[in-house]
């Protein structure tokens, strides 16, 4: 095969897998659009909906402070206003997104890999798969169709890792460059210019590396690195003065981008961290919540109001702290999160790809499982070190997105962006083994073995934790119950209980549905196994009355409510004021009916519903 017709084919090779990559992603939004929970959002997802419509009828992107990342609404409000709110439009958008990512993938993977000058292994072939090991990991496609801004973010990592080669080349001289010296500054401030929109996306990812790629290149290069490195830190630092100076002019002071990574950064590394995204007790789940709320803990803490910015200072305060009083905790405690980050356990937010398998076959061609990539990743991790000039940018990079995680918490969507570099990782044994095998060098081919067994059986004989997907069916549950689907509504609750039946939530998600469902003995026995088990669970004295006033119990109904009246929430106090006015009028005593209404004005002064009840039970 002549050179020529030998780059025709792995061109060939090459464009197929991406073609089939791009496929499988708009055959997925056909799949999901068409899925029965097409519109099954996450709270943040809403979030960044609403704001990005709102935006559309001139509202500001934010009234304070940022405690969001800016980017993902902003792309949102440019998806809307060209396309409409169509949730279709920004799922194809983001496969298109995901597909460039492959592109650059692809060119990272075969500008590295040309560096080691194998004999036999070409580096075009390691190319591509490295396209087919991110195409058959099925993270990497689904969260292009989910509307969080992850599949931006993985691109703008690779694309930084492909311009970082480039420049390094044209630095070394490893690989011509075209572009002359006009390239040797616009590829580094074209890097930066990434850096920066990828800290408005993922902060913790990108701010490490604002400051790590200048280093690089100085360390690297050193005189010749310092005008790249310069080039560089201006871009970034041309996007990233934009939210600066924008939370300055709110009053905020110097906050880099957003002013929510104090609380996120107590949640990874305080006293009760177990390595799992976990706010503190009373506190939200979502994004939204865990800021707001976060900043109400603080103000009660130090007993005056804070701005959001002074929030985060102080959950980071407070980490800090907490860190240099106890290292080796916090010590074993990074060692047990970068464990979990290899393993082959996906910790999903709330809304999970296991739900979308069921109601989109083309998953189901997506069978790579991250352990394997995992495994694969350190043993060619351990073998660069060998050729370490060679490699030494995508270990730098590995570094700063593995460490950005692990500094925080494990997740998933927030493992992500690693990916696409792990894989190149794990490409690099495979082709390491190969060249080995074909050079005859059977002994180093058995220690790479050796290698890669250790990492596999280490990762995946013990699991580190168990995720419970019981919040996943009642997130799904209370969807159908929005949608008005109540028997599959009733599944989805029944799962969740299943799961995890000592959770109070899943238990009475499941007697709500139940009870609209008329099937009331079984609602009954779990409402009453709450109240025994939690009286003062919110409002579970008033549902419990209220199923058993439908079943025909007027007294128990009424012994409820009268125990919802100890109730420190008023609102529940006054919910059982009316029940109980309601009980004492169908027995035909409106005097009683009309002390209980008295009895909820006095929680509430003045309430306008309260007081047209009132006058009514009045009049003659």
């Amino acid at each position: 095969m002549t050179r020529k017709s030998k780059s025709r084919y792995h061109r060939s090779i090459a464009a197929v897998l991406l073609l089939l990559a791009l496929l499988i992603k708009v055959v997925l939004v056909i799949e999901v659009e068409r899925s029965d929970i097409s519109g099954l959002l996450s709270v943040d997802s809403v979030f960044y909906k609403n704001l990005a419509v709102a935006m559309q009828s001139g509202a500001p992107l934010s009234s304070g402070p940022l405690t969001f990342n800016p980017f993902y609404p902003l792309f949102l409000f440019v998806v809307f206003k060209i396309f409409g709110s169509h949730l279709i439009a920004v799922r194809l958008v983001q496969a298109l997104v995901g597909t460039a990512s492959l592109i650059f993938l692809y060119l990272s993977t075969v500008r590295l890999f040309e560096r080691m000058r194998w004999k036999f292994v070409d580096p075009r072939s390691s190319g591509s798969i490295a396209v087919l090991f991110a195409i058959l990991y099925i993270n990497l496609t689904f969260y292009d169709v989910t509307i969080l801004a992850t599949s931006l973010v993985v691109f703008f990592l690779v694309l930084t890792f492909y311009l970082t080669l480039v420049t390094e080349d044209m630095i070394s001289g490893w690989k011509e460059v075209r572009g002359g010296r006009f390239s040797s500054l616009t590829l580094p401030f074209l890097a930066g210019v990434v850096v920066g929109l990828g800290a408005t996306a993922r902060p913790n990812i990108f701010l490490l590396l604002l400051l790590a790629l200048p280093a690089w290149f100085v360390l690297r290069f050193r005189r010749k690195g310092i005008r790249t490195a310069v080039a560089c830190l201006i871009g970034s630092l041309i996007i990233v003065s934009v939210p600066i100076v924008y939370n300055a002019s709110r009053g905020a002071g110097f906050v880099p981008v957003t002013a929510h990574g104090g609380i996120n950064l107590y949640i990874g590394n305080g006293p009760d961290a177990r390595g799992l995204f976990k706010p503190l007790e009373g506190m939200r789940w979502d994004m939204r919540g865990v800021v707001e709320d976060a900043k109400a803990f603080a103000e009660r803490r130090v007993g005056h109001p804070l701005s959001d910015a002074e929030s985060s200072r102080y959950w980071t305060a407070l980490t800090v702290d907490y860190v240099i009083h106890h290292p080796w905790t916090w010590a074993r405690l990074l060692l047990k999160k970068l464990y979990m980050f290899f393993s082959g356990v996906e910790v999903p937010d709330v809304i999970d790809s296991s739900l979308y398998i069921e109601r989109c076959p083309v998953l189901k061609l997506l069978f790579l499982p991250f352990s394997l990539i995992g495994a694969l990743a350190i043993a060619g991790i351990v073998l660069m070190f060998r050729r370490l000039r060679e490699s030494a940018s995508l270990l730098i990079f590995l570094a700063v997105s593995v460490g950005s995680v692990v500094l925080f918490f494990i997740n998933t969507r927030y493992r992500l962006p690693s990916v696409p570099l792990l894989v190149i990782a794990s490409v690099y044994f495979v082709s390491w083994l190969c060249e080995g095998y074909f050079s005859r060098r059977y002994r180093d081919v058995l220690i790479g073995l050796a290698i890669f067994l250790v990492a596999f059986f280490t990762i995946t004989t013990r699991k580190p934790i168990v995720v419970n997907r019981s919040a996943l069916y009642t997130f799904l549950g209370n969807y159908y119950m929005k949608e008005k689907e109540e028997a599959k509504a009733e599944k989805a609750f029944e799962v969740a209980y299943t799961l995890d039946p000592s959770r109070m939530e899943a238990r009475i998600n499941y007697a709500r549905v139940l009870t609209r469902r008329g099937k009331f003995d079984r609602a009954k026995r779990l409402y009453e196994s709450v109240f025994r088990r939690r009286p003062d669970f919110p409002n579970i004295t008033i549902e419990y009355g209220a199923l058993l006033e439908k079943m025909g119990d007027v007294e128990g109904a009424e012994r409820m409510y009268r125990i919802a009246l100890k109730s420190p929430r008023s609102r529940e106090r006054v919910v059982a004021c009316k029940l109980l006015s309601r009980l004492a009028l169908s027995r035909g005593s409106r005097d009683e009916a009309i002390m209980w209404i008295k009895e909820a004005l006095k929680i509430v002064p003045g309430d306008r519903g309260l007081v047209d009840i009132l006058n009514k039970l009045e009049m003659p």
